[in-house]
């Protein structure tokens, strides 16, 4: 059955809703309009107009172009086109290696909201709407991802996705930008990536912290034990934005992979994860 669409326009007089059906139809919308928001899942933007009385003269749906959906796997990377439902990225990571990315991947996004909103949500919508709780963006950061970002005045450039959160929800990305596709390179030999989520409720809950932790290990020269060659640590709910724990990972390089190691990194981990009493949303000694 062929579900493609014609492209259309429908406004009430306030709001004018536009639905493009290719990528270079999209750039040319937030070319002109740039501060028209892009909705896939609704999620984010259905509560900001309801409960935030936000209104938006322009809204431009994202759901139904080809060239932002899909996943691949290359030799070294994981390429998830930046619309793609995040069931079907589920479905893709399940069944993934212990330790690995997929393997990360798929247990995070088994507690990401509900079905519903799983079946219509996109990475996408995660980082550009870089809410500081979010599940998947620690996971990204972790993970070392970058996203691949077009614009029709600009072309195309790759930003990490660690240096894409600048304060509490504002991006690196320009107004007239689009998110093209997200990409995760492969966990290679020793090196592990794990999710964490701690939230009121196992199912259809927001988290109170989020994480996403990657250590890379090595054999040292005596065979006796291994030692840390790279690591990264990205948290939710610990700040306006997903921060990375950049001391902690610098602490543990070169370290050997002992459980010493480990109780010294947990101090450092606190000096990169400072929250005052006064903190917003509270819990600050739970959260910490």
């Amino acid at each position: 059955m062929n579900l493609s669409r014609t492209p259309f326009v429908v406004s009430n007089g306030s709001t004018t809703w536009y639905d493009p059906n290719s990528l270079e139809d999209l750039l040319n919308l937030k070319e002109e309009f740039p501060q028209g928001r892009i909705v896939v899942g609704n999620s984010e933007v259905g509560i900001e107009q309801k409960f935030k009385n936000m209104k938006y003269a322009v809204l431009i749906g994202g759901t139904n172009i080809a060239e932002l959906k899909g996943i691949s796997a290359g030799e070294s990377e994981y390429i998830f086109g930046a619309n793609t439902p995040l069931s079907d990225i589920a479905h893709f990571c399940e069944g993934g290696a212990d330790g690995t990315v997929t393997f990360a991947f798929s247990n995070m996004l088994r507690w990401f909201a509900s079905t519903q909103i799983r079946n219509t949500a996109s990475l996408a919508g995660n980082l550009a709407t870089a809410s500081p709780i979010s599940d998947m963006n620690p996971m990204l950061a972790a993970a070392d991802a970058s996203m691949t970002i077009k614009s029709k005045e600009r072309g195309e450039r790759s930003i990490k996705v660690s240096e894409t959160f600048l304060a509490y929800r504002k991006t690196a990305l320009q107004p007239d930008e689009v998110i093209v596709n997200v990409r995760v390179p492969k966990t290679s030999k020793f090196e592990y990536i794990f999710p964490y989520k701690q939230a009121k409720r196992r199912e259809d809950d927001i988290s109170i912290v989020t994480s996403g932790m990657r250590v890379k290990l090595a054999p040292s020269s005596d065979d006796f034990h291994f030692i840390v060659v790279d690591s990264s640590f990205s948290f939710g709910g610990m700040s306006f934005k997903t921060v990375m724990a950049p001391n902690t990972s610098a602490f543990l390089l070169n370290k050997p992979w002992t459980s010493e190691t480990f109780e010294e990194a947990r101090k450092v981990l606190a000096l990169d994860l400072p929250l005052p009493d006064d903190v917003p949303g509270g819990q600050p000694e739970y959260r910490r």
